[in-house]
């Protein structure tokens, strides 16, 4: 649909899909065959077109909405055999009974269950075409997703119950505005100006602490040992993100016969504001059901900040960049590329300087790679043979410089 574009007609298209649990085979698992459930899906989309004035401005809308669940991956109780599990069900179940008998609190469920994923997106353009040539591409895209994580079903590692899982929810919405306008027979140029607004939010299905317990299981008369997690998720008690991004982009295209020159400069300008404290809820490990029910954790951990301190890393960026190229016809249906670009990322304001990392690894945490020059030159050709064209051959090589990880 980002491709997508209004025409002189009003065009109106609507799809749907659903599927249900009932209209599938069962799952073939290592263990043997166990009935599908849990399993769904439903979409709906729908798109329209059409012109705001004939030959001059044209919208384009496409809106999909969609609904998923799926069982937790993995080996599920009261589903797979305990024996692949490794607990029993009567010993998970007696766990729970004390969790809500000492403390009044649920531990979720240790079976198959339901995991929720709901996305909606909605995508609009408009195009409009100026007389003498310019021509302003509007386009907004709108994404919402929740998601519901799976918890640790594998046959390894902790056996995480469904309060230990986290709901996920992202956002995300981009509008672009680019301006073509021809100067004159061989120059032309292209400005770009995006907002992006992303927000990443992690929500625990469960707010009290998570523990762990080490649960020992006799299964057909063999012994057998894992832990149990519930309660609040360790790294997702506090985690949350937002970012406004701003990109401004101008080219100029220098045409002679064949060949092509572009000139161009960006700039960027970053708002980041990430949340992280794991372990802020604390957690706790027991080392057997007895010390559970007793109260008697052998460990406990949970993360404090200094006073001062806060939980949350704000911060903004500012990128700097220019790009040439150089687009050539060398005959003989082969065309080259050359082309370089620089970057420069500014990180403004510094983070204080922990002393104690300092002292120990000896690296400044207030001083940060900012204002480094970013080189990427690449080269590339392609090659298109005569007659029915029936062969091409492209190959590219340089050295690039992705979006850097602010977070």
């Amino acid at each position: 649909a980002v491709t997508r574009s209004g025409t002189n007609d009003w065009r109106l298209r609507a799809a749907a899909v659903n599927r249900n649990e009932a209209l599938m085979g069962d799952l073939v698992l290592p263990t043997g065959s166990v009935e599908a459930s849990g399993v769904a899906r439903s979409l709906f989309a729908l798109s329209a077109g059409g012109p705001l004035v004939r030959d001059r401005g044209h919208l384009y809308i496409a809106a999909e909405a969609e609904s998923r669940s799926r069982p937790p991956s993995g080996f599920n109780l009261f589903r797979d055999d305990p024996s692949v599990v490794r607990i029993a069900p009567d010993q998970l179940g007696a766990l729970q009974e004390s969790l809500t008998s000492q403390f009044d609190l649920d531990a979720g469920t240790g079976e198959a269950y339901a995991l929720d994923q709901q996305l909606a997106n909605v995508f609009a353009r408009v195009d409009w075409n100026f007389p003498g040539g310019s021509r302003l591409t509007v386009r907004n895209i709108f994404s919402l997703t929740t998601n519901d994580e799976s918890p640790n079903r594998t046959a390894f590692d902790e056996y995480e119950l469904s309060s230990n899982g986290v709901e996920r929810s992202s956002m995300s919405n981009t509008t672009s505005f680019q301006l073509f306008s021809p100067i004159s027979a061989t120059v032309s140029n292209q400005l770009d100006l995006s907002v992006q607004r992303v927000t990443d939010e992690t929500t625990p299905n469960s707010t009290f602490p998570q523990m762990e317990v080490e649960v020992i299981s006799s299964i057909d008369d063999t012994p057998y040992q894992r832990s149990v997690r519930f309660g609040g998720e360790f790294f997702g008690q506090v985690n949350d993100l937002a970012q406004t991004t701003v990109r401004l982009t101008n080219a100029l295209d220098l045409q002679r016969g064949d060949d092509v020159l572009t000139l161009g400069l960006t700039g960027a300008w970053y708002d980041i504001s990430h949340t992280f404290l794991p372990g802020a809820g604390g957690d706790y490990f027991f080392a057997s059901v007895d010390d559970f029910r007793n109260n008697a954790p052998e460990r406990f951990q949970i993360t404090r900040l200094a006073d001062g301190y806060d939980a949350t890393a704000a911060f903004d960026v500012v990128e700097w960049g220019a790009f040439a190229q150089h687009q050539l016809n060398a005959g003989q249906g082969l065309s080259m590329r050359f082309g370089l670009r620089v970057d420069m990322p500014i990180v403004l304001g510094a983070p204080e300087t922990n002393f104690e990392v300092l002292d120990f690894f000896g690296y400044d945490t207030g001083k940060l790679p900012s204002g480094n020059l970013l080189i990427s030159p690449r080269w590339g050709f392609n090659w298109q043979s005569g007659g029915e064209k029936r062969w091409q051959v492209r190959m590219g090589a340089g050295m690039f410089a992705g979006q850097l990880p602010y977070v």
